[in-house]
């Protein structure tokens, strides 16, 4: 009886351990789109040479994009924990 109990207890804390992992996964890929989309999109800004080639719409629309992905990989991560 205490084996089959143990046993339930180890596979209770295995899952919990890969909801934890997996949890994190989404976090770190929404961590990596906000890096790479948001930030990303935001530097044409701030370079001096290509002032002028600088399009506003593609800024906007990566920075849309990446905050929307990120929130979505967030909410994904969020919602494995519960």
């Amino acid at each position: 009886m205490e084996k089959t109990l143990q046993r339930q207890i180890d596979k209770k804390e295995k899952e919990k351990t890969r909801r934890e992992l997996l949890a994190k996964l989404y976090f770190d890929f929404a961590k990596l789109v906000f890096a790479a989309f948001v930030l990303g999109g935001l530097s044409p800004l701030f370079q001096k040479e290509t002032e002028g080639d600088v399009s506003i719409l593609g800024v906007f629309i990566a920075v849309t994009l990446g905050v929307f992905v990120t929130i979505v990989f967030a909410s994904i991560g969020n919602r494995i924990l519960k």
